[in-house]
């Protein structure tokens, strides 16, 4: 029996292989895309083939041992950042009803949550979408998540260096993709449209200005 866990990966149309390679859980499953690609999962790699790599090609031999060395040296560096955190004692504080860490730029983080939430109305009432609060989140491997659809965490800070805020725009468009998994909790067809549809809506009211 596998130990790997899998979410349902879009436009996936083969099964999932696991391995361990060097050290390093590797996933991979072939799917519809025209290109292929690789991400970590956990501390771990997912490795999504697409149409330019099918099985027994030398694309994949080649693209294989790249991924993985690539996989382990961003392992090494969320390990790192993770220990610094522990090391520095970040702590939870909680500002204007915003739950964000206690370090440099907390009042920072807490303005950028804050606008957030409020331009997102329009959205939300357009899309009769529903949640309770946003907070800071540092999770390693996303940019934000979806907790029950009750809590929306984003990650304002930068992974490489936490002190530099991320821009507006791209934290905007991570709580765009995560008011799309109130409604569609997985990555599925229907969560991309979804995504799409909010995405497409945001733009024309001004709400997202991607730059």
């Amino acid at each position: 029996m596998s130990d790997f866990t899998h979410t349902r990966v879009a436009g996936a149309i083969g099964p999932y292989t696991d391995s361990i390679i060097d050290d390093l859980k590797v996933t991979q499953v072939a799917t519809d895309n025209r290109r292929s690609s690789a991400r970590l999962k956990g501390n771990g790699l997912l490795i999504k083939w697409g149409l330019d790599a099918p099985e027994g090609s030398s694309l994949r031999r080649q693209y294989l041992p790249k991924w993985v060395k690539w996989a382990q040296r961003q392992v090494g560096k969320k390990q790192e950042r993770i220990q610094t955190r522990k090391d520095e004692n970040w702590s939870r504080t909680v500002i204007d009803g915003f739950s964000v860490y206690d370090v440099d730029g907390k009042e920072e983080v807490t303005a950028i949550l804050g606008k957030i939430k409020r331009d997102v109305q329009p959205l939300l009432k357009a899309f009769d979408l529903r949640f309770q609060t946003i907070k800071e989140s540092v999770a390693e491997g996303t940019l934000g998540f979806n907790r029950g659809r009750h809590t929306i965490a984003l990650n304002v800070r930068g992974k490489a260096n936490p002190m530099k805020l991320r821009k507006y725009s791209a934290i905007m468009r991570t709580m765009i993709h995560e008011l799309a998994h109130l409604r569609h909790m997985n990555h599925s067809r229907q969560f991309q449209d979804f995504d799409e549809e909010l995405l497409t809506w945001a733009r024309e009211n001004g709400i997202y200005r991607p730059h």
